[in-house]
């Protein structure tokens, strides 16, 4: 093993032990644009990207921790997400830890946000847009059937490669491991379109007066969805004629305006009993009622049933369908588009 310049650039697995790795001194950009720390593993001297996640003071100690990302890292989910390969610690006083990712080129990938943006990507007459569909649904699936709880997916964290319009997903560290989980977040960790209305009338303050969320497999299920109706639609499923003086933005983070209103107001705009919200009058929106209508009835039904307001602000017995259904209900109509 060659002889390290000092301790700063070392790096040891916590997993194994026996994996080491040297700081570069280079820095990169990653498939989301973000630019990393490059490291190199000592015995076989590849390049991979070290990505600094929040690390608990007892670090070492803390079983539960290390467990986590030993279980997440040997029992990944399909290859649409983007997945550390190793969870690295750093030689220093105070504890850091690292998510150790493979070393990519930027290559040719774009948001789902940044793309949505320019158009001609969405809508459900688009064949490259079905197959980025289909393979979201892959993904939930692949994460449910590891028994692990997505927390933080919407559009921003869904890449598209240009070159062949495939599926990368960003993973959040705070994704955990029980789909019966609750993960707690402020603003400040994750605010969405795509956040559950549910949750977010029922947010609460903690000591520091900060508003805290939470996050379950219900809300998991409600991103999943939104996301999906619109990739097939080119609508948020709410967003009709009470989001029209609310200007909408691609960045979360300078958007609080338009989500703020968006989870306060859940009216799906196909709801038949519930028109407040209701496209159908709308001009503008003759090609989203077109989209709606090449769905077919059973995604139509699974759609409506899953986002009308009482089922989103769970008044009875929630209805959920899971991210097999999704896919099967997915192949179904597609088939009959082609």
């Amino acid at each position: 093993m060659e002889k390290y310049l000092d301790s700063e650039q070392v790096f040891i697995s916590l997993l194994s032990g026996y994996n080491t790795y040297t700081d570069t001194g280079d820095t990169a950009a990653t498939i989301t644009g973000e630019t990393q720390k490059v490291i190199r593993h000592n015995r076989t001297r590849e390049l991979y990207f070290a990505v600094p996640i929040s690390t608990p003071k007892n670090l070492i100690k803390n079983t539960w921790f290390i467990d986590k990302w030993r279980r997440l890292i040997e029992h990944p989910c399909n290859s649409c997400f983007i997945w550390p390969v190793d969870f690295i610690r750093k030689e220093v006083t105070l504890p850091e830890s690292y998510l150790v990712y493979e070393f990519k080129p930027r290559h040719n990938y774009k948001s789902l946000a940044a793309l949505s943006k320019e158009g001609g990507f969405l809508g459900v007459e688009n064949p490259e847009l079905r197959s980025f569909a289909l393979s979201f649904a892959g993904a939930y699936e692949s994460v449910c059937d590891r028994d692990y709880l997505l927390f933080g997916i919407d559009d921003d964290s869904l890449f598209v490669d240009l070159d062949n319009y495939s599926l990368l997903i960003q993973m959040n560290e705070d994704m955990t491991i029980g789909r019966k989980s609750e993960i707690t977040f402020t603003e400040d960790t994750y605010f969405s379109e795509v956040l559950d209305p549910f949750r977010y009338e029922r947010r609460q303050r903690n000591k520091s007066g900060a508003e805290v969320y939470s996050y379950d497999m219900i809300s998991e299920s409600y991103a999943f969805v939104s996301i999906l109706f619109r990739l097939l639609i080119g609508l948020y499923p709410y967003e009709g004629p009470g989001m029209d003086e609310y200007e909408y933005n691609i960045s979360s983070s300078d958007n609080k305006d338009w989500i703020y209103r968006y989870v306060q107001n859940p009216v799906f705009i196909f709801d038949e009993n519930d028109k407040s919200n209701s496209i159908d009058m709308y001009k503008k929106n003759e090609i989203n009622i077109e989209r709606w209508s090449r769905l077919g009835p059973e995604l139509r039904r699974m759609f409506t049933e899953t986002l009308v307001h009482d089922n989103v602000m769970r008044t009875g017995r929630v209805a959920y369908y899971s991210a097999a259904q999704w896919k099967a209900a997915l192949e179904n109509s597609f088939a009959a588009l082609s």
